[in-house]
């Protein structure tokens, strides 16, 4: 009795060079294609053997196509090793193993980008079932082919066409699992970033004017920590650089320090991450408040003062001033 064919689940939104390599991995790797829907008509449209992916899960494509791989039928296939238990498994379901996965996503990025676009319409550009495709594949390499980018075709197709195996090396397997990861990664980054701005504004996404010099593109911070959805810190005025930035939070740990150490209030100035000035509150005499021009010293606070001396410091230094102070609680 044969052995059906394994499969490759081909599931793509940019088809450029999707029919070659679908050729080629009928020909040579001797699988058999179960494709998307719109992927399916286009590899039928040019002549390639394919069938839809319904027709193994044995639902259609639910919810405008937003459900379409989600299936254990699929997902067994790419997961399962080559162990006797896991063949079974395959076995008693009527399933077959699935030795290539080729997906690329909907274009969120592009999507966000464009102007006027409206919330549902990002939502809908949000990939899930290929992002899971992937996911499962490169965990599985050992096993499976998972094609994510369309530069590889070519790759892969020389692969199989010129080893023996009529396979891709493990090698390549494994540089493909973690290109695969990485996307997925990557992908995931824009959306959190979308919903981080467009849902919780500046408490968790500051947009900088522009990175470490005037000249250089924007950028933006936001907490490094995946369970943190708040900044630590709040802009009172004005828009900084990435630089500014940098800055506050290298003068923030000295006057944090120097606050600890004499515990009383203290302010720095400070010039691409270097400290350009730094003091610490006390009282002035009338020559020193002329030297750091203060007026009516005797109204003035010890914050005021610590700032008024750090400045100066600055001003003879001809940096840019950036002052900071912890509370003085």
């Amino acid at each position: 009795m044969a052995t059906a064919p394994e499969w490759a689940i081909i599931s793509v939104y940019d088809k450029k060079g999707i029919v070659q390599l679908a050729n080629a991995l009928i020909q040579s790797s001797k699988v058999q294609v179960a494709a998307s829907d719109g992927t399916y008509d286009h590899l039928i449209n040019n002549g390639v053997p394919a069938r839809k992916i319904s027709s193994i899960t044995g639902f259609s494509e639910l919810l405008g196509g937003r459900v379409k791989t989600l299936h254990p039928s699929i997902f067994a296939g790419i997961l399962a090793d080559s162990t006797e238990e896991d063949m079974q498994q395959l076995r008693e379901n009527g399933w077959r193993r699935v030795r290539f996965v080729v997906c690329n996503f909907y274009p969120f990025e592009e999507t966000v980008s464009a102007l006027g676009v409206t919330d549902n319409e990002v939502l809908a550009n949000i990939d899930i079932g290929g992002v899971a495709l992937l996911r499962a594949a490169a965990k599985n390499y050992q096993s499976v082919t998972v094609i994510s980018d369309l530069s590889d075709y070519s790759l892969i197709i020389n692969e199989i066409t010129s080893l023996g195996s009529n396979d891709t090396t493990l090698e390549t397997r494994q540089m493909l699992a973690v290109k695969a990861f990485q996307w997925t990664s990557f992908y995931d980054s824009l959306i959190a970033d979308y919903m981080r701005i467009t849902y919780l504004g500046q408490k968790a996404s500051l947009s900088l004017r522009y990175g470490m010099n005037p000249h250089q593109n924007f950028a933006r911070a936001f907490p490094s920590s995946p369970r943190a959805v708040q900044l630590p810190f709040a802009v009172l005025n004005g828009a900084p650089g990435f630089i500014n930035m940098l800055d506050a939070l290298n003068a923030w740990q000295l006057v944090s320090e120097l606050r600890k150490t004499f515990n009383v209030p203290a302010a720095a100035s400070f010039k691409h991450v270097s400290p350009a000035g730094a003091a610490i509150a006390g009282k002035l005499s009338d020559v020193e408040s002329k030297v750091y021009m203060i007026d009516n010293v005797e109204h003035t606070t010890p914050l005021a003062v610590a700032y008024a001396k750090a400045r100066v410091s600055n001003i003879i230094k001809r940096s840019f001033r950036f002052t900071c102070y912890p509370s003085p609680t």
